[in-house]
């Protein structure tokens, strides 16, 4: 029996480092005063752009003639959630996502007090 450790670097970059650079990169791109379920739906939206992109690149460089849709269906559902889940627990209690916000804001409603 013959075991093959196989590593997909594009793979890696949807999974682990997307999820973190995905939420900042929604509060780059909007106001405090956007609802939060715009931020949501603009979350999934790049989520399954970079998903589909991701696996795209995958396949041609690998040299596959099929893309697979489910995968890439698959780890867009899988990024969108690790995005909120990071979001939620690790970018807005230590404040990163007020700091990123505030990088150009223009919007007249201050960001929420936090004590």
């Amino acid at each position: 029996m013959k075991f093959t450790f196989a590593l997909n670097w594009w793979l890696v970059l949807q999974l682990f480092i997307l999820p973190v650079l995905l939420p900042l990169l929604v509060g780059l791109v909007t106001k405090y005063s956007t609802s939060s379920r715009a931020k949501a739906i603009l979350l999934l939206a790049l989520s399954i752009i970079t998903a589909l992109l991701t696996n795209i690149l995958a396949a041609q460089q690998s040299g596959q003639a099929e893309f697979d849709l489910g995968l890439a269906l698959l780890t867009a559902f899988v990024t969108f959630v690790f995005g909120v889940g990071v979001h939620l627990g690790l970018l807005k209690p230590v404040g990163a996502t007020e700091a990123v916000q505030s990088t150009g804001n223009h919007d007249k409603v201050l960001p929420p007090a936090t004590e």
